[in-house]
């Protein structure tokens, strides 16, 4: 019984602590699958917060760009802003600047109608004295076929002396057997001597001419020879015409910058080699005539010349105000402006507009005194 006893004890002993064991095993093997569990759980959860953190980072990358941007759109607001400000008070004044601008057009336009009717008067003015030159011209080659004729009279007359001279011998011969013969005598020495008068008026007037002209050859000659030393022009600068006028023509760069009327340095010097030359030509016309090219006359220059008329009208008298310094006689001297009416090439580029714009000076022969030799003739 005592056995029995103490054994009962061991065997419930026994039997708790496998069921102890048992509850063990069952609570660390629940509690090993949920720890298991807990631990997937919080792999899965550590991956979304990576996840979760990436995306912040993302987010965060992106919100910092768009701070950027938004503060770049500020900035180009703030410059749009100004800008749009600057441009108002710029159209404002180009408003007022419009305004004005219209004042000074209609005022322009009441001044170049005033002056395009004074321009007409000159154009009249210019058309008649150009018919007058013309007329001067037709006289000269006139008074030239007349020189010519001359000369070949005085061939004529030279024959007729001779003849006369036989005439007179045989007279002389004859008068010896008439018993007037001391009156025809003094009668026929007058009419030789008459003729001999006459001869030495043609004679002493064709030499008078011969030299003039071989003075204005030298003095031309010289001329150009000094004009090509100061200019680099290829081309003639001194030329003759048909009806015996002399043409000087001087580019613009040797006298003149672009655009004035006032002469440089080279310029003075060169007109007054020309009045040394001209001095040589007293009985010659002097005309100085201002060309320009086509092109019109800009903005800036308009306050002093409205149009290229008065450009070159103005440059044509620089140049004569030069010739009456140097000492040629103010009534044989004129100055005209022909603006572009009469350029010498048709204007292609540069070289063709700086080719027409120039001075040339026309030397008008004035016609020679003639009357006695053409009366001597007619008798």
């Amino acid at each position: 019984m005592v056995a029995e006893q103490e054994n009962r004890p061991s065997n419930g002993l026994t039997w708790v602590t496998w069921l102890f064991v048992v509850l063990f095993f069952i609570t660390a093997g629940t509690g090993y699958y949920f720890f298991a569990q807990q631990q997937h759980r919080i792999q899965v959860l550590q991956q979304a917060v990576e996840q979760a953190n990436d995306k912040v980072t993302n987010l965060s990358e992106q919100l910092r760009a768009s701070n950027l941007q938004q503060e770049s759109l500020r900035q180009e607001a703030e410059f749009a802003n100004r800008t749009n400000t600057t441009q108002r008070q710029q159209l404002s004044e180009f408003e007022q600047k419009l305004t004005e601008l219209r004042e000074e057009r209609d005022r322009l336009e009441t001044v170049n109608r005033e002056q395009l009717n004074e321009l007409n008067d000159r154009k009249r003015q210019l058309d008649l004295a150009l018919s007058n030159v013309t007329s001067a011209n037709r006289k000269v080659e006139e008074y030239q076929q007349q020189l010519a004729a001359l000369q070949n009279n005085l061939t004529g007359t030279q024959q007729r002396l001779q003849a006369l001279s036989g005439e007179l011998t045989a007279k002389q011969a004859s008068l010896m057997e008439l018993s007037s013969i001391e009156d025809q005598y003094h009668a026929a020495r007058e009419q030789l001597a008459l003729q001999q008068a006459q001869n030495e008026d043609y004679t002493a007037t064709i030499s008078q001419l011969e030299d003039q002209l071989k003075r204005e050859g030298k003095a031309m000659d010289q001329l150009e020879q000094k004009l090509n030393r100061i200019s680099d022009e290829k081309e003639t600068l001194v030329s003759k015409l048909r009806d015996g006028t002399t043409v000087i023509k001087l580019p613009e760069k040797i006298l003149f910058a672009s655009g004035s009327a006032d002469l440089n340095a080279k310029g003075e010097k060169t007109l007054r080699l020309v009045a040394e030359a001209l001095s040589s030509f007293p009985d010659h016309m002097i005309s100085i005539q201002g060309h320009t090219d086509g092109r019109a006359i800009t903005s800036r220059l308009r306050d002093h010349y409205p149009s290229n008329w008065e450009l070159s009208s103005a440059r044509a008298s620089a140049a004569v105000r030069v010739l009456l310094d140097a000492g040629l006689d103010k009534s044989r001297l004129q100055a005209v402006g022909y603006a572009d009416t009469r350029p010498l090439v048709d204007e292609k580029n540069d070289d063709d507009r700086a080719n027409n714009r120039r001075i040339e000076i026309y030397l008008v022969p004035v016609p020679v005194n003639t009357r006695e030799l053409v009366n001597t003739k007619d008798d």
